[in-house]
């Protein structure tokens, strides 16, 4: 099932080919960005000389004539593979710029939230018409990113060289900050007139410094770049910047990060604003909806750091939010205990019931949650992750999507109150993993707080890969009951279930 026009496929044998070695060369811009876009899908972290090179070549990189040193493309490329194990072996997943076929294997009726369309509360039509809608939204995300690396490497301006590089500067961060945070300039011409150099924020993996639990030093570009392909693919609402990840050299080292818009609009962050109590006269600073939107965002990823200084204002009354800062997001399904939506959980406008815009970015997250799925377990996120993205987007829709709870509501289901206790999520996951066999408890740390402990042969889970214990049979009783407990949450509250 492919998207009517733009039939360009890779052939299957070229997928494990550089991307230089593709074909012969074509000029023009459009072959030249087919070719970055290409490269880019083989690289986590496509280095910007390389992207230069090919955006500077008068008609393309000559075949097999790599643009830069093939010992660099070893340190940052990998080969990326079709196969995705959300699928079972031998049933086929076709991904190229996020055009997809899938055929599901009956056995994986039963598992809840496994590409979890519904097809059965769809007419087909309708079916085709949000399959397609979303094949539109994701393919734009990625060339998003694409055109993001394209003018970060000078591909705007013709009369730069492929020589020139992009200058990395310290930029000054919020004192929260949780590593190092540069600003990346691209090339500057030097044509009289010519408009700013693109502008962009890097933030290598090795200056993380953050400590979370369930969150591995080293992994804050791959969630950087996971939120925004998560926001974007359920409708962009919650406008976090165009996010990828990229590698240049500096001083004779490779630095690899996340590479984000830089945005300039702004009038300031939250920080700086002071939210009315009333839902009136807040609602005339930052609209109801636009507030909800932050606030189904937060909680689908499980925004561990969202604080009033990483939410920024941008336009005029009533302003829009951008969401920024996503080294610390979806953290392992057994390590929600530190979930910090201090930005917006006071608002009057997340305590208010649902609005219809809000219900229909819940909607598109829930019919979307399987395509996403995959695309972050492209990116490489650490599978245990992916559970946790799972586990979130369900408990929005039993909750705010079925039954109109506010999201100040289920926010409170993952906060930890008081902060030695553990959440009324964490408790109902630990009932969930004693139901479905999983040895877990709650032990108390030095410091007198309740801490989740699952036995870490359970760690990654089941059909993600690697060594698990968890077996088929074990995820879908621990899903089925969890989300059973959702259900009971949403229909009569915390005392009927």
């Amino acid at each position: 099932v492919l998207p009517p026009g733009d039939h360009d496929l890779l052939d299957p044998a070229d997928t494990l080919r550089p991307v230089w070695a593709l074909g012969s060369p074509s000029p023009g811009d459009d072959e030249r960005k087919r070719r970055c876009r290409e490269f880019c899908a083989q690289c986590p972290y496509p280095p910007i000389s390389a992207l230069a090179q090919i955006a500077k070549s008068p008609v393309g990189p000559r075949p097999m004539d790599p643009p830069f040193p093939t010992e660099k493309l070893t340190e940052t490329c990998s080969t990326v593979s079709s196969e995705s194990p959300l699928l079972p072996a031998g049933d086929e997943f076709v991904d190229d710029d996020f055009e997809m076929h899938m055929q599901v294997s009956p056995q994986y009726d039963d598992l809840p939230g496994i590409l979890n369309f519904e097809l059965d509360s769809h007419s087909s039509a309708d079916f085709e018409h949000m399959f397609w809608e979303e094949s539109a939204t994701t393919r734009c995300a990625d060339s998003q990113q694409t055109d993001l690396l394209w003018s970060l490497a000078g591909g705007d301006s013709p009369e730069l060289d492929a020589q020139d590089v992009p200058v990395l500067e310290a930029l000054p961060v919020h004192d929260g900050q949780t590593g190092g945070v540069y600003l990346l300039t691209g090339p500057t011409s030097p044509r009289p007139g010519s408009p700013e150099p693109f502008k962009t924020i890097f933030k290598p993996v090795d200056e993380e410094r953050f400590e979370r639990r369930g969150i591995q030093p080293g992994t804050g570009a791959v969630r950087e770049e996971a939120a925004f392909v998560i926001d974007r693919m359920s409708g962009g609402q919650a406008n976090v910047p165009v996010t990828t990840r990229a590698s240049f050299e500096e001083g004779g080292a490779i630095k690899r990060g996340s590479v984000q818009a830089f945005v300039t609009e702004t009038c300031g962050a939250a920080e700086d604003f002071g939210m009315p109590r009333d839902v009136g006269s807040a609602a005339q600073m930052v609209s109801v909806d636009v507030a909800q939107a932050v606030a189904c965002f937060d909680i689908r990823v499980f925004n561990t750091d969202r604080h009033p200084g990483n939410l920024l204002m941008a336009g005029s009354r009533p302003y829009q939010c951008v969401c920024i800062d996503h080294g610390c997001v979806l953290p392992a399904w057994w390590a929600l205990d530190m979930a910090q939506f201090d930005a917006w959980m006071d608002w009057p406008q997340v305590k208010v019931p649902p609005t219809a815009g809000t219900l229909r970015i819940v909607e598109k997250a829930v019919l979307c949650m399987g395509s996403v799925l995959m695309r972050l377990q492209k990116l490489e996120l650490p599978k245990d992750s992916l559970w946790t993205y799972r586990i979130c987007t369900v408990l929005l829709e039993k909750c705010v999507l079925n039954r109109h709870k506010s999201l100040h509501e289920v926010a409170g289901l993952l906060i930890r109150e008081p902060p030695e206790q553990p959440s009324w999520l964490e408790m109902q996951i630990q009932r969930a993993c004693d139901e479905a066999g999983i040895p877990s408890r709650f032990t108390a740390d030095e410091n007198g707080f309740e801490v989740f402990h699952v036995d870490e042969s359970y760690h990654q889970p089941f059909p993600y890969g690697g060594k698990s214990e968890i077996s088929a049979a074990i995820e879908a009783r621990f899903f089925e009951v969890l989300f059973a407990i959702f259900e009971d949450y949403a229909n009569a509250g915390k005392e009927g279930c």
